[in-house]
């Protein structure tokens, strides 16, 4: 249930700041982010959901790295 590779929809900085790695079995869901941007360019509803969904992820990190 995580999200990790976010930098992809920040075109301004595509800088990786970290890694994963899974200690158990799972499965991976891979987007291509420079065809999920053109997707969000053209129906700004799905843009508009998925850079708050965004929003929020970046928001709850800062704000548990902060809180220690």
């Amino acid at each position: 249930g995580e999200v990790f590779g976010w930098a992809a929809l920040t075109p301004s900085c595509k800088l990786r700041i970290g890694t994963a790695s899974c200690v158990t079995p799972c499965s991976l869901l891979s987007i291509d982010g420079e065809r999920l941007t053109a997707l969000m360019e053209q129906d700004h509803s799905i843009g508009y959901r998925v850079m708050s969904q965004l929003n929020r992820l970046i928001t709850g990190t800062l704000t548990s790295f902060v809180g220690g």
